[in-house]
């Protein structure tokens, strides 16, 4: 008796085995992926999200995709006084967004591969602010930088992006997958105007003064190098 049920318990775990080697991981038609992307050699060390990524697939092999990005700075140094309200700020960022197309020509079991295109804007932003103040003397002065942050070298641009890339997902378990993504990428950033702002306060009287600098060109750079991108995602 015990032999018949040793035996019928490792049929069953054949079956169950079997059954799970002829499961699809692999993504299928009208299924929706979600994931987040990160560059994990970016310049200066700190794990960031680099983008959240949407996905739909037109056929088993077919999707289309969106990308959206945002990273932002915001700062502030303040002297040790309680004298002079005196201050420099400012902020800086960039919001990126992409569209795209992806063909996965591999699936075997639990890995996917895929290669595509996508075509996008990144839109960086920059501001900051020089701001003294002395009460006693009735005297306020701020300069205010539209389109420059002083303090890090940032400025304000818009920026046109192609990109071609392939990669691979490893799917960990159904609908959850981890992934490598390489990417090369040509771009073409054009220059933006930046004004700058003095206002002067004396005894009550105001003074302001405006100067704006005034650019045109184009920064086109076709960039050979592959940057990696490691992935999180769940389809479903």
């Amino acid at each position: 008796m015990k032999k018949v049920l040793f035996a019928a318990a490792m049929l069953f775990a054949g079956v169950a085995v079997a059954n799970a080697e002829e499961t699809s991981y692999a993504p299928a038609k009208g299924d929706i992926s979600t994931s987040v992307q990160f560059n994990p050699f970016n310049n200066d060390y700190t794990f960031k999200i680099d983008a959240f990524q949407f996905s739909y697939m037109l056929t088993d092999k077919d999707a289309i995709l969106a990308d959206f990005g945002l990273n932002a700075r915001n700062w502030k140094d303040v002297p040790d006084t309680d004298e002079d309200q005196n201050y420099t700020s400012g902020h800086y960022g960039t919001f990126n967004f992409n569209v795209g197309y992806a063909r996965h020509f591999y699936n075997y079991k639990r890995i996917d591969l895929y290669a595509g295109a996508k075509i996008g804007f990144a839109y960086d932003f920059a501001s900051s602010k020089q701001h003294a103040e002395d009460a006693d003397n009735k005297y306020e002065y701020t300069k205010e930088y539209d389109g420059t942050d002083f303090e890090y070298g940032r400025h304000k641009g818009f920026t046109l992006n192609f990109n071609v890339f392939t990669g691979m997902n490893f799917y960990v378990y159904k609908g959850l997958y981890v992934g490598v993504e390489l990417d090369m990428k040509m771009s073409d950033k054009f220059a933006s105007n930046s004004t700058v702002t003095e206002t002067t306060t004396i005894n009550g009287n105001t003074t302001t003064n405006e100067s704006k600098t005034h650019k045109g060109g184009h920064d086109f750079n076709f960039d050979t190098t592959v940057e990696p991108l490691v992935k999180l995602g769940w389809t479903f």
